[in-house]
């Protein structure tokens, strides 16, 4: 009977080392997932600021494109007696998306053309 008593005893250490040791994999296991998880938010927050930045620098070139392209054009229709240059039509290509499965890609829509201005 002791015998048993000694196996049952065993067994039961067993168990209780098991199960601290499922413990400490679950806290490891949970805190990586939430170090994962800031991780990406922090990414995300990153592209998209990233993505906001190049949206005012693209809005910002384009108007000083515009601006240099009306200069243009007025410096053109005076020394041509009022005659006016063709301008060509000017877009600006829109961003490639960021391809990334836990960050959503942001499309940034594409910059109107520039026309130029009928006096």
């Amino acid at each position: 009977n002791s015998a048993s008593g000694d196996a049952v005893a065993a067994l039961a250490k067993q168990v209780e080392s098991l199960q601290k040791s499922l413990e400490r994999l679950s806290a490891e296991v949970s805190s990586s997932t939430s170090h994962s998880s800031q991780a990406v938010a922090q990414l995300s927050a990153e592209v998209r600021s990233m993505h906001q930045e190049r949206a005012h620098i693209d809005e910002e070139l384009l108007l000083s494109v515009k601006e240099v392209l009306e200069c243009l054009h007025g410096e053109g229709a005076a020394s041509q007696n009022h005659t006016l240059p063709e301008q060509p039509s000017f877009s600006m290509p829109a961003p490639a998306p960021v391809a990334a499965a836990a960050v959503p890609a942001v499309q940034m829509p594409p910059a109107p053309a520039v026309q130029p201005a009928v006096q």
